[in-house]
């Protein structure tokens, strides 16, 4: 009985020193990713955008086009030709999602936005997931999704809030 408590310790001790550098690993990890998804606070001001389709002949363009007529209606950003004008540049990516196994409600497009200052700084990205149907109303509602999210980023940024 004995040795088997002893056993029975030393098994324990081993996980403890294999757990605690997992935890540790996991937090630093989880800390690292919560840096990246940081809103840079200048994108409170932000008023003057130029959109950039990363493809123009890709997926991107349609998403990019919806992005530019609905973002003045949306936001206090007014669209500019010039990227010397803006403060800043939005591009957009986006994408048809070929599932591997087709199934009915999973999403199947997908769009990025990504917002970079005039200094060529990163303020701020995200990609949303719409849809599982094709229809000429896709471009815009990841558009008009990703717009709102952005709002919701201008907003943090204005507040100081994660």
């Amino acid at each position: 009985m004995t040795n088997d408590h002893a056993t029975n310790r030393s098994a324990q001790k081993q996980v403890r020193c294999v757990a605690i550098p997992i935890f540790i690993l996991l937090v630093a990890v989880t800390a690292q990713a919560q840096a990246s998804k940081r809103i840079d606070p200048r994108l409170a001001s932000v008023r003057r955008a130029i959109v950039v389709a990363a493809d123009p002949l890709g997926a991107d363009y349609p998403v990019a086009v919806c992005v530019a007529d609905q973002l003045p209606k949306l936001t206090p950003i007014t669209i500019v030709a010039k990227a010397s004008e803006a403060d800043v540049m939005l591009r957009v990516t986006a994408a048809r999602l070929a599932p591997e196994v087709p199934k009915r409600l999973e999403p199947r497009n997908k769009a990025t936005l990504t917002a970079t200052l005039s200094d060529g700084a990163a303020a701020w990205s995200e990609t949303y997931f719409y849809g599982s149907e094709d229809s000429p109303d896709v471009p815009c509602a990841l558009a008009q999704n990703l717009i709102t999210i952005l709002r919701d980023a201008m907003m943090k940024a204005r507040d100081g809030t994660p």
